[in-house]
């Protein structure tokens, strides 16, 4: 079994980068062989050198890709899900996630005891500011953590630490066009859900700086989440009880969030033409 490891890089040097200085301590897993790691940089001016990739290069295939255009990540993924091969896994990661040092490895293990099953995507729980947020069962925009191993039906993810095999349907699966960064995990697990393709949670723990978090500034946060609104607003914008459920949410949303920073918060209007 193979592995292609894809991080997408912005605006982080490689010492910077949690994900990139947690890969090069997955010893026991590159022990086994080298795996191929796919780095595109988005950022404006390339954020690694040639000792950088040399350092990486030690543990892995690299490819070095920079585009100052900042692909989205609908963009990187698609086109990576369309080359993988049959005897392939894909792991995504984010700059930001702190694997553990048998992080690959666990995964490496994990798989071979299950090797008569085929076509599982396996997730890992992810840690933001002390507090379980991935994987989760989700209803509508409403989520709760999901804290069991094993197999799940149902249960969503982030994007980041999870692998992929090369499934029957996986060729069928494309990115809507308003899911280009934010929402990119939930479209993606509600096609995975639609195919019944098997979900398995790893007994691995990531740590994760996720910008939509509101223990994070104001000003990072409200910036995120007038980008995952503007989501939210496209992916639920059937139905007439879809909308409702929504509408709710934004209305307790936005009064929750103006008694925390007193001052007056309205959702209603963002993703609109208003």
């Amino acid at each position: 079994m193979n592995i292609k490891i894809v991080v997408v890089l912005f605006n982080k040097k490689l010492n910077e980068s949690k994900t990139l200085v947690t890969l090069t301590s997955q010893v026991q897993a590159v022990l086994e062989k080298k795996h191929q790691l796919n780095i595109y940089d988005n950022s404006k001016l390339p954020c690694l050198n040639s000792s950088d990739l040399k350092l990486l290069e030690s543990n892995y295939y690299v490819n070095y890709k920079h585009n100052k255009n900042n692909l989205p990540l609908s963009t990187i993924y698609k086109e990576q899900f369309d080359l993988l091969s049959s005897d392939e896994y894909l792991l995504l990661l984010d700059d930001d996630s702190k694997l553990p040092d048998d992080y690959i490895s666990n995964f490496i293990s994990t798989r071979k005891t299950l090797s008569s099953l085929s076509g599982i995507v396996f997730v890992p729980k992810v840690i933001t500011h002390s507090s379980l947020i991935s994987p989760y069962k989700s209803f509508f925009v409403f989520s709760k953590p999901y804290n069991s191993n094993g197999f799940s039906e149902k249960v969503f993810a982030m994007n980041s630490g999870i692998f992929i095999p090369k499934f029957n349907d996986l060729n069928l699966f494309v990115y809507p066009e308003y899911a280009k960064f934010y929402g990119t995990d939930t479209v993606l697990f509600e096609f995975l859900h639609f195919r019944k393709v098997k979900i398995y949670v790893l007994d691995s723990y990531i740590q994760h700086d996720l910008s939509f978090h509101p223990d994070n500034d104001k000003v990072q946060y409200l910036s995120s989440l007038v980008k995952v609104i503007c989501f939210w607003r496209e992916h639920y914008s059937f139905g007439l009880i879809s909308q409702f459920f929504f509408k709710v949410y934004l209305f307790m949303l936005s009064i929750k969030l103006s008694i925390k920073y007193k001052t007056l918060i309205n959702l209603f209007n963002i993703g609109t033409n208003s």
